[in-house]
């Protein structure tokens, strides 16, 4: 592990007692007996999946539902300002099936979906990086007003460079370009040449979350946001990155395989303004619906843990399905726990996860935590032949989220991410599509009897979960 990777982890201890997140191992056991061990088979490499136009209509079914009280940990960071079109609304108080370590209660996030309006948000959906990084260069080279970039991972290598050009291009011709990239994660990917290019040509180039010998701990809190908003008309939300690792032209069939999303409309007006509350640290205000859409940002003490939450509280709402795809799989107890009583009463849970990843040490302790969730039915499957980079999660038929968090604690408890929350079927639909093409490519992983499982892939395991707080 690098130096780098130890500034994270010393952020986490120095507060670790304010958070009191501190499952052991054995937090993730099953209640009952273990009944052996899992293992995995490789599988073939996927293919091409198109992009998908739908609009975002929301489900009929749900559109005048709100949440149940959940339990929860973290309520003081949960706490959410309630826009004024619910503010008069209550909610049933039912809590979730899972316990909680602490008897305070925090309110749930207002779920009741505003009216069309006749402002329809329209969704396209993107599953290879050609057709996003073309999409997302026409929209460049055709605004008028202003550019706002935000991404975790910016490479200076051939689709890096025709971004570069892309924004240099559109300050020339007088439109507002704003980009922030993450100081750590374009550390050595983002020369100082491509830096001044970009300053000289006008764009408004700014790092986040430099190293200061002032504020060591910082460092260890990243931007891992993935945003493009064109004009406050047009806007991009994902797991993609800029760089070639996506490109199927540049690296072929080994390309990553993730999932982007591309909206208009109101929602991306509110994608605008999240931004700008972003660069300007401003609490989290209220959770703004549009169109069946909320846009669900972790950041300010008011947001800090909100992702979390909402995630949770839709776990034990879940009757049908549960359908989650994740790089890197290292949530807390308490979310394993909502999937494994989600299984226990019936509900289909599968998690996809790949069966290579570009970071190790996350895949043991994903790893050793499957044992647990096929204890209690959880179906999970390996994705096989490329990287896993996609964040998703499909719950019954109507409610949906793409977005930049994984399920780690990183994203869950640290990062700055930014979700897309929806209750629109067709997007729901779609998700549920990509996730059934993608299973096609991928490998269930079944138990094995007890005894069965190397020594080594178990000490591997230990030393990743040891870590997953660090990662």
């Amino acid at each position: 592990m690098s130096l780098f990777r130890l500034f994270p982890a010393m952020q986490l201890l120095a507060r670790q007692r304010s958070t009191r997140i501190a499952p052991s191992v054995m937090a993730i056991m099953p209640a009952g007996p273990v009944r052996g061990r899992r293992s995995y088979i490789r599988s073939t490499i996927p293919g091409i999946m198109p992009m998908r136009h739908f609009s975002g209509q929301p489900s009929t079914a749900s559109a005048s539902t709100t949440g149940p009280t959940e339990t929860c940990p973290h309520s003081r960071r949960c706490r959410i300002v309630r826009s004024r079109e619910s503010s008069n609304m209550s909610a049933p108080s039912r809590k979730l099936t899972e316990s909680s370590t602490s008897p305070t209660e925090c309110r749930p996030y207002n779920q009741r979906n505003r009216a069309m309006n006749g402002d329809q948000t329209r969704f396209s959906l993107f599953t290879e990086g050609d057709e996003l990084f073309e999409s997302m260069l026409r929209d460049i080279s055709s605004a008028s007003k202003s550019i706002l970039f935000e991404v975790y991972i910016f490479r200076s290598d051939r689709v890096g460079q025709r971004f570069l050009d892309a924004f240099a291009g559109a300050a020339g011709r007088g439109v507002d370009v704003r980009a922030r990239l993450d100081a750590f994660g374009s550390w050595g990917t983002f020369p100082g040449s491509a830096h001044d290019a970009l300053r000289r040509a006008g764009v408004q180039l700014k790092w986040y979350g430099r190293w200061s010998w002032r504020h060591p701990f910082r460092y260890g809190r990243r931007d891992h946001r993935k945003l493009l908003v064109v004009d406050g008309e047009v806007a991009y939300l994902g797991g993609f990155n800029v760089g070639e690792e996506s490109s199927r032209t540049s690296i072929g069939r080994t390309r990553w395989r993730d999932t982007h999303l591309r909206f208009t409309g109101r929602l991306a007006s509110r994608a605008e303004q999240l931004f700008h509350d972003f660069e300007e640290r401003r609490e989290c205000g209220k959770e703004e619906w549009v169109d069946g859409s909320l846009l669900l940002p972790n950041y300010g003490v008011g947001c800090r843990y909100r992702w979390h939450c909402v995630l949770r509280q839709h776990l034990g709402e879940a009757t049908k399905r549960i359908w989650i795809t994740t790089p890197y799989f290292v949530p807390d107890a308490a979310t394993q726990r909502g999937l494994r009583n989600a299984a226990l009463r019936g509900v289909d849970v599968r998690l996809l996860v790949p069966g290579k990843s570009d970071v190790s040490v996350v895949q043991w302790a994903a790893r050793l935590s499957y044992e647990s969730l096929l204890g209690a039915g959880v179906k999970v499957f390996e994705f096989g032949g490329r990287v896993l980079h996609a964040k998703t999660i499909v719950i019954d038929d109507d409610w949906a989220s793409v977005g930049t968090s994984n399920l780690d604690y990183r994203s869950l408890f640290i990062n700055d991410e930014l979700n897309l929350v929806t209750r629109s079927s067709r997007l729901n639909h779609e998700l549920a599509d990509v996730f059934l093409d993608d299973l096609e490519h991928a490998m269930r992983v079944v138990q094995k009897p007890r005894g069965k499982i190397s020594l080594l892939r178990f000490a591997q395991g230990l030393i990743g979960w040891a870590a997953r707080k660090w990662l």
